[in-house]
């Protein structure tokens, strides 16, 4: 049996901005590399989605 996958550049920033987006948070930065780390800490985001969004904004 196989699984495919999705994980295409698109459809894993589709759910990083979908969790995102869920988050009740205020005045968030989601520019800012320690406020990821921070929200991964928090266990709001996991570490696969703080990684994918640290490589996004370093690249």
């Amino acid at each position: 049996m196989q699984i495919k996958l999705d994980i295409s550049h698109e459809k894993i920033e589709q759910i990083t901005s979908e969790r995102l987006c869920k988050l009740n948070l205020e005045e968030s930065n989601f520019y800012d590399l320690d406020f990821i780390g921070d929200l991964e800490e928090n266990d709001e985001i996991m570490p696969c989605e703080s990684g994918f969004m640290m490589g996004y904004l370093s690249a």
